[in-house]
C-alpha cells in the first residue's frame, strides 16, 4: 500500500461524499509489473457494496496463483475526522455478512 496515494485518494473520496474507500490491486497487473503495482481505489457508499466487492477478492496473504484481485484495506470515512483503516477479512467477519460466505 502506497500511503501517499492512499491519503490523496481519501481526500478525493471525502470531497465527493463517499463513505468507504477500498485499497485493492489487480493480480494480473501486479504480475505484469505495472508501474502502479496494479493498485486501484474503489469509493463506495453502502456497507453492502463494500461487502459484495470485498467478497470477490483475495483477503489476507496474497496468492499470485489466484487470479482474483486482492483487497488490502477497507477505509471507513463515516466517523469523525480521521479515516479508520480495517483489515478486509476482519471487517467482513465483524459484519457477519451473508453476501461473502
Amino acid at each position: 500500500m502506497i500511503m501517499t496515494e492512499v491519503r490523496r485518494r481519501i481526500e478525493k473520496t471525502k470531497a465527493v461524499g463517499k463513505r468507504f474507500l477500498l485499497v485493492c490491486f489487480d493480480t494480473m497487473d501486479r504480475i505484469r509489473g505495472d508501474s502502479d503495482l496494479g493498485y486501484y481505489y474503489p469509493a463506495l457508499d453502502e456497507p453492502e457494496d463494500v461487502a459484495a466487492m470485498v467478497g470477490g477478492c483475495q483477503l489476507g496473504e496474497w496468492n499470485p496463483h489466484d487470479a482474483r484481485d486482492h483487497c488490502e484495506a477497507v477505509i471507513d470515512l463515516r466517523d469523525g475526522e480521521e479515516p479508520v483503516f480495517h483489515d478486509p477479512a476482519a471487517w467482513i467477519a465483524q459484519r457477519g455478512d451473508p453476501l461473502t460466505r
